[in-house]
């Protein structure tokens, strides 16, 4: 509902997709493998696990920095050898670590000390009295009150987004495509523009 109540309509609309395939769709079987799988843990060290999207950034980062260490004679033959033996590279490394028993890397970034700027945000919250209610503060009339998104969500998935997911759903089934008009003057549909193809003969290219 917050997705919703936020504007984020294709994420709403992924969880309502999940939803219905876990509770509907998928048996139970193939609904715990999918479960199963949106957290990996490839180092196999215990509180270590990942989303497997993040883990696949995790992958990305490792062929840039073959990319790198190859420098500017690179080519489109290289990434992809080295795309493809990724996973045999991460294999050695690891059991390279294992053999020497080095201990466990990361790259993050080492902790900073904010404290002093915590000092500053709480001296000036003390000063302006901020955690006080005052009646017609200097500035109120130049802000809105900030919306309840869970509330917005839940009005608005009532109103009109379970009606035209479970619309779309049916014509899906049925196959039957939503004609652009519809698509247009729906509420739910993205700000952004499709995607102009176009189709050429074969033999004009």
């Amino acid at each position: 509902m917050i997705y919703r109540g936020a504007g984020s309509n294709n994420y709403c609309t992924e969880c309502l997709w999940m939803i219905q395939n876990l509770k509907y769709i998928w048996t139970p079987e193939f609904a715990d493998i999918m479960r199963d799988i949106m957290i990996v843990n490839p180092s196999g060290i215990p509180g270590h696990g990942l989303a497997t999207d993040i883990n696949m950034e995790y992958t990305v980062r490792d062929v840039k920095d073959l990319i790198i260490a190859k420098g500017l004679q690179t080519t489109w033959d290289h990434v992809g050898d080295i795309a493809a033996a990724i996973a045999y590279l991460k294999e050695i490394k690891r059991k390279m670590a294992e053999v020497l028993t080095l201990p466990h890397q990361s790259k993050g970034h080492s902790d900073v000390d904010v404290s002093h700027l915590i000092d500053r945000v709480a001296k000036k919250i003390q000063d302006e009295g901020l955690l006080t209610f005052t009646k017609n503060r200097k500035g109120n009339t130049t802000f809105s009150a900030t919306p309840d998104l869970l509330q917005d969500g839940a009005e608005k998935l009532k109103s009109s987004t379970l009606s035209t997911f479970n619309k779309k759903f049916k014509n899906f089934v049925a196959g039957q495509p939503e004609s652009l008009e519809e698509l247009e003057n729906s509420p739910e549909a993205d700000s952004l523009p499709p995607v102009e193809l176009a189709f050429t003969d074969i033999e004009d290219v």
